[in-house]
């Protein structure tokens, strides 16, 4: 069989857990089929020497710069739910002026042109079915499965309505619309992000077939931790969706009462002057550090020295970095609204999505031993139990079909 993949062919700042799952998937392809990817690339990544299954087409900055592609919804939200002190009327208006119509217009033309670059690129190329991820890909495959006659396979790995609010209706969120009705089959990361799909975009539930990720092995790397205090991890990109001022006001909560405690924020985003200017408004900076973007391999030797993982994200389609934790024996307290509670099922999960719900939880598992080193070997034991190679053999019984 020969596959027609379009998505990144490894992980980068921008798309961390879409970059890291397709890759373990391309490199599983790769040995059980005939595949070749279309990897959208920015003109400073562009290799001169790369694996002759991957064609580079060049993408603009603007279309892998999340703040930019959510700009008309994420302003949206802000103007309704951040506080003045960041985001000051004149400001909003202004960005909302300029990135609002102006940008959105222009990451659209840019996205055509990617679209028409990536059916270019592949014209002389013969292929059994078109398999591609997220919403980037989505015009230039559709267009491929019109001319070609082969089959289109959707593989969703985030939506609009998780990245930008759960009401946006954006131009995004159109075009993910269409995409999965156009789609012969639907790949969704988890049941969680399956229900989305039915009841958000309309998505019949025979269409959608779930697949969850899995862990991957990290090479060990050394670390020391200069901290004296109990280390609470948050994970992810800086963003809305992921919950990061929330993060915030739960450790301000925390030190209310707990003053042995360190947090610390790994990851970078579209929020992350923001995020820094948060904290320093709460005058919390004493007790935050931010590490910016790390590796996988320094992500797993910070977390060996955590005490607790915490991710409060709005909407979550799967969640790699909860079950990168659990692998590395932290308890979690993670919100309701995330794929990988299928498999984390003794993750600590607060009854409400507040501040004070969460602070309940985490005091819980900071002082409660015995039942956290229990719900920590459960959690261990469900997440060693799959790997990339159940992922990548779901995924191909499905692109068979």
């Amino acid at each position: 069989m020969k596959v027609l993949m379009i998505g990144p062919a490894s992980a980068n700042s921008s798309n961390y857990g879409m970059g890291v799952a397709t890759a373990q998937i391309a490199q599983f392809l790769a040995s059980n089929c005939e595949l070749t990817i279309v990897s959208p690339t920015q003109a400073s990544e562009m290799e001169s020497s790369v694996s002759k299954s991957t064609l580079q087409v060049q993408i603009t900055e603007g279309l892998t710069d999340q703040k930019q592609v959510d700009a008309h919804a994420v302003h949206i939200q802000l103007q309704s739910e951040l506080p003045a002190y960041i985001y000051h009327d004149e400001q909003i208006k202004a960005e909302t002026t300029e990135k609002g119509s102006i940008k959105t217009e222009s990451i659209q033309s840019q996205l055509t042109t990617f679209s028409k670059n990536v059916v270019v690129a592949v014209s002389e190329l013969a292929f059994d079915v078109v398999y591609a991820h997220d919403w980037l890909s989505i015009d230039a495959a559709i267009d491929l499965k019109n001319k070609s006659g082969k089959p289109f396979i959707l593989h969703i790995h985030s939506l609009d309505y998780d990245r930008t609010g759960k009401n946006s209706r954006s131009w995004i969120y159109e075009l993910e619309k269409k995409g999965m009705e156009q789609a012969d089959t639907v790949i969704a990361v988890s049941n969680y992000h399956a229900e989305i799909m039915t009841l958000h975009y309309a998505i019949p539930t025979k269409k959608i077939k779930v697949v969850p990720l899995a862990l991957s092995k990290v090479k060990d790397i050394p670390y020391t931790s200069p901290f004296s205090e109990k280390i609470v991890l948050f994970s992810g990109r800086l963003s809305h969706q992921k919950g990061v001022f929330k993060f915030i006001d739960i450790a301000e909560a925390l030190l209310e009462t707990e003053s042995d405690l360190r947090f610390i924020v790994a990851g970078a985003g579209e929020l992350s002057l923001e995020v820094v200017s948060r904290v320093q408004e709460k005058g919390l900076t004493a007790y935050f550090n931010f590490t910016g973007r790390i590796s996988q391999e320094e992500l797993h030797a910070l977390m060996k020295h955590c005490e607790i993982f915490i991710m409060p994200s709005v909407s979550e389609p799967f969640g790699l970095v909860a079950i990168e934790a659990a692998a590395r024996s932290l308890p979690i307290v993670m919100t309701k609204n995330a794929g990988a509670l299928q498999l984390l099922k003794s993750a600590f999960v607060p009854k409400e999505e507040t501040v004070a719900a969460y602070v309940k939880q985490i005091k819980m598992v900071l002082t409660n031993k015995e039942k956290v080193a229990e719900a920590v070997k459960r959690n261990q034991i469900a997440v060693k139990g799959r790997d990339w190679q159940h992922v990548g053999n779901e995924i191909l019984q499905i692109l068979n079909k």
